[in-house]
């Protein structure tokens, strides 16, 4: 899934982006100017648009010619003037797309239903068209007499051009010969390697160098750090919470608000449950008899309105067909659900049978200390911890622990006359040595 960067709502890149889908960062800036190019005169161009604003431009699907902005008075009520009335310069966005065209960066390309001279162009709306690279930029006298800044852009993209039927993406191809550079006034040509160029061990293109440094910090959800981090199974609880929805909001029966059963869809493009269809007209006849004045009249047929619209669906109730697609593709999606599910109860049972080894481990450790928590707690007031014995303690000597034992019992009969005495007579020992 691509990222088109766009300069406003308003922009024809934007459009087309949410059209196709595709994810979108929008550079938020006051009084955007009316143009089709978006980008900064220091860090190069993210996209154009083809819409035929100007008279020069060239499409050839592959390649095209692309003219600069500016050289138009837009003043007043001209927003739409295609005359030119000043020369462009390289300035601005002219400078962003020639920043792009010496750096090798790439552009994003989208072409409008107003370009008519170009048979690439879509029959309505905007289609992004996929991603080239500026290779030549050059200054020349235009159609209109004034110099116009103009740009040969290639294809460049790894996804096929909508407009083929091949399977894969461009390869690198020779630039087409330009006639108009023989009157160029100035020209501007690539010196380096591209930024983004083609790997040919990886066989598709890519940034060979780092893309340019962005001037605002995109603001995500959580961390990167964080999203790196998940699990499989928080991944798996999200793919099977994004597919119930898939299956509620896409796939509801318009009667019971349940996922449909049987699904039918009736002429004016409504679905329900086979059985809930069925149920809201049961017991009603599909002909009205009637009579007059005894006489038996032509029967009438009883009209019977969707339950979702007033269109008549009488005939089609007389013959319910199963939408076999549409219950095929429900199909999928439930046994999807049953397969994350099994896949998460599996995990779970897992990590439970690890916590119950872990916890019956923690149990034979505790069993083999005798000084555990609740001999601890069970001691006395004021005993000393070091009166629990150490029953993991093997082969010390009983005959030292009893001396040990001995000598602390004598030491605690003693009187205080008797060990002052004590201490005189070792005192003197000491001093005749």
């Amino acid at each position: 899934m691509c990222v088109i960067i766009v300069s406003g709502k308003s922009s024809a890149v934007y459009a087309c982006a949410k059209e196709q889908g595709l994810s979108i960062l929008e550079l938020t800036q006051p009084n955007l100017p009316v143009g089709g190019i978006a980008g900064q005169s220091d860090r190069g161009a993210q996209s154009v648009v083809l819409s035929g604003g100007y008279v020069d431009d060239e499409d050839h699907g592959e390649w095209f010619l692309y003219t600069g902005s500016g050289g138009k008075d837009l003043s007043g009520n001209k927003r739409t003037n295609k005359s030119h009335s000043f020369d462009q310069k390289f300035e601005k966005y002219n400078r962003a797309l020639q920043v792009s065209c010496l750096q090798g960066y790439p552009v994003r390309v989208v072409r409008s239903h107003k370009e008519k001279r170009s048979s690439y162009a879509p029959e309505i709306g905007v289609r992004y068209d996929g991603i080239y690279r500026i290779e030549k930029c050059w200054q020349i006298a235009g159609l209109q007499g004034f110099k116009v800044c103009r740009y040969l852009f290639v294809r460049c993209d790894n996804e096929p051009a909508p407009w083929t039927s091949d399977d894969v993406g461009d390869r690198p191809r020779a630039l087409p010969v330009i006639r108009e550079l023989e009157k160029a006034t100035v020209i501007y040509e690539r010196t380096e390697s591209a930024s983004w160029d083609y790997d040919a061990k990886d066989s598709r293109w890519k940034w060979m160098k780092p893309p340019p440094p962005s001037s605002k910090k995109v603001q995500i959800e959580e961390p990167v750090e964080v999203t790196r981090a998940k699990t499989d199974s928080d991944i798996r609880k999200f793919q099977l919470k994004s597919i119930k929805e898939q299956l509620h909001e896409g796939f509801s029966c318009m009667i019971c608000k349940e996922v449909m059963v049987s699904p039918v869809t009736t002429p004016c493009a409504h679905n329900f449950c086979k059985s809930c269809l069925e149920g809201e007209f049961a017991g009603q006849a599909f002909v009205k008899e009637r009579s007059r004045g005894g006489r038996t009249l032509r029967s009438q047929k009883n009209v019977m309105k969707c339950s979702s619209c007033p269109i008549d669906i009488s005939d089609y109730l007389q013959n319910i067909q199963v939408d076999i697609d549409l219950k095929s593709a429900i199909e999928s999606l439930k046994a999807k659900v049953e397969e994350i599910e099994e896949s998460l109860e599996s995990s779970e049972d897992a990590a439970d049978g690890f916590q119950d080894k872990g916890v019956g481990k923690d149990d034979v450790t505790d069993s083999g200390n005798q000084n555990s928590v609740e001999q601890l707690n069970d001691l006395p007031e004021g005993s000393d911890v070091d009166e629990l014995k150490d029953t993991n303690t093997k082969g010390q000597d009983r005959e030292v622990m009893c001396n040990g034992k001995r000598k602390k019992g004598a030491d605690e009969t003693q009187s205080p006359d008797d060990k002052m005495e004590e201490r005189v007579k070792r005192n003197r020992k000491t001093s005749s040595r």
